[in-house]
This record gives structure tokens, C-alpha cells and sequence, in this order.
């Protein structure tokens, strides 16, 4: 009974204003609020403090190049995972997919390493609280001027990793962190 009474007042709710304006049916477009997603924020205070560049979630620290069980709390959370033959390192790369970002690693001297951080829309941001469509100039107020740049792709880099920024229309639509494996053995 109470579900038949929700359809009658619904039904009076859409044709109360046709009735209302003499029979002639009145058009109003639904009002959609834009809001922006929430901010999964990157910045978290990670458990360990660390000079460079490297991801956090849920306070969980993620560095390129660093054995992929320092992240494993973490990992264990995706939402899928994938693997593949790797093409740079031994046996199977595996990706791990999250909300907003994936998480990537490889097999170095037989040991799961983290080979990449990949954050994929704004809903995620870096440590220091960059997102995907922030501005060119927000970036460099974050980041500053001590960059490598070419074709719009900006790289900032320490001893281990490259933070690689794409810009594009003064948009930044790219967020990379990728480790540098030349030197580990």
C-alpha cells in the first residue's frame, strides 16, 4: 500500500505543473550540480620519512625502486591485479589497479620491485599535492624550476626515481613516478 501510495504522489508531482499552466506541458531541464570528486589525498604522513619523490595512500609509503613489500599492506588492497612478461626486468611485470592510480613492479635479482607509480584521473594527489588538472603554474609553485623539459613532458628527478609531469594547455594531465634501475644490481 505504501508503495502504491509513493507512485500516486509522484505521478501528482509530475503533472501538477502541466495542469498548472492550462494543459500546455512545461519543459524544465533538471538542475545538475557539477561537484568535483573527493581528493583521495596522496599526502598522508607516511609511516617512514624519506627525501624524494615517492607516492603515499592510506599511509602507506610507495617508492619506485624499493623492494615491493615495504608496500605490501597496500598491494594486498587493489582492486585487480595484472600480469605480463616483462620486457626490461626478469620473468612477469605486475600492475596493481586502485582508485586513481596503479601501481606497478617487476622482478629485480628475483626480488618484487616497485618500477612505477601511475596516477590516472584527479581523485588522487602526490605528497606534495599535485593532481591531474591543476594548472602549469600550480605545479611549478609545488615543484619549482629544477626540471628537465621537453615537448611539454616535465621531469623532476632524484638519486631514484623521475617524477614526470605532462603538460598540456598549461593543464597537467600526467603524473608519473618512475625508477631509475640503471644502478641497482
Amino acid at each position: 500500500m505504501e508503495h502504491l501510495l509513493s507512485i500516486i504522489l509522484v505521478i501528482m508531482l509530475t503533472i501538477s505543473p502541466i495542469l498548472s499552466q492550462g494543459g500546455e506541458p512545461v519543459i524544465t531541464p533538471p538542475v545538475i550540480e557539477e561537484t568535483e570528486p573527493p581528493i583521495e589525498s596522496g599526502s598522508d604522513e607516511p609511516p617512514v620519512a624519506i627525501d624524494g619523490y615517492a607516492f603515499s595512500h592510506n599511509s602507506v609509503l610507495v617508492q619506485p625502486t624499493a623492494p615491493a613489500d615495504d608496500s605490501r599492506t597496500l598491494l594486498d588492497q587493489a582492486l585487480e591485479t595484472g600480469e605480463a612478461p616483462s620486457c626490461a626486468f626478469e620473468g612477469l611485470d605486475k600492475v596493481y589497479y586502485f582508485d586513481g592510480f596503479e601501481i606497478q613492479s617487476g622482478l629485480v635479482n628475483n626480488v618484487e620491485m616497485i618500477t612505477g607509480v601511475i596516477l590516472v584521473d584527479q581523485t588522487v594527489e602526490t605528497r606534495e599535492g599535485l593532481r591531474i588538472g591543476m594548472s602549469k603554474d600550480e605545479m611549478l609553485r609545488i615543484y619549482g624550476d629544477d626540471y628537465r623539459e621537453s615537448f611539454g613532458q616535465y621531469i623532476y628527478e632524484d638519486d631514484d626515481v623521475e617524477l614526470i609531469l605532462i603538460v598540456f594547455n598549461d593543464e597537467v594531465i600526467s603524473i608519473s613516478y618512475i625508477g631509475k634501475f640503471a644502478h641497482v644490481s
